[in-house]
């Protein structure tokens, strides 16, 4: 199994967890992204340093509480890496392998 971690807030945690995380191009990503995607910390050091930086930032606006999800993944789970912190997935990644991590506040 691979271990990643998603960013969400706390208000789309609960569907999440039921029906798991189906790509999509979200309210961040418009003008970025060209197709719909599941984006992926490679570890949570990685996601922790984008909350203190550029993600912390997109976050910002929004009065709302973070949660860190961990996703973990069969090792033949087709991934696209990005860049050395982030994979994505053109596919949903079913809820069986997400579970909660930790509060961001």
């Amino acid at each position: 199994m691979q271990e990643f971690f998603h960013v969400t807030p706390i208000s789309n945690m609960d569907l999440i967890l039921s029906v798991g995380l189906i790509p999509q191009i979200g309210e961040r990503s418009e003008g970025v992204e060209e197709e719909a995607l599941v984006c992926l910390f490679r570890t949570y050091e990685d996601c922790e340093t984008a909350l203190l930086q550029w993600l912390g930032e997109e976050f910002e606006e929004l009065e709302e509480e973070l949660v860190i999800l961990k996703v973990q993944l069969p090792n033949d789970f087709p991934l696209i890496q990005t860049s050395e912190w982030e994979v994505v997935s053109k596919i949903n990644i079913g809820a069986q392998y997400i579970s909660f991590y930790k509060n961001e506040g």
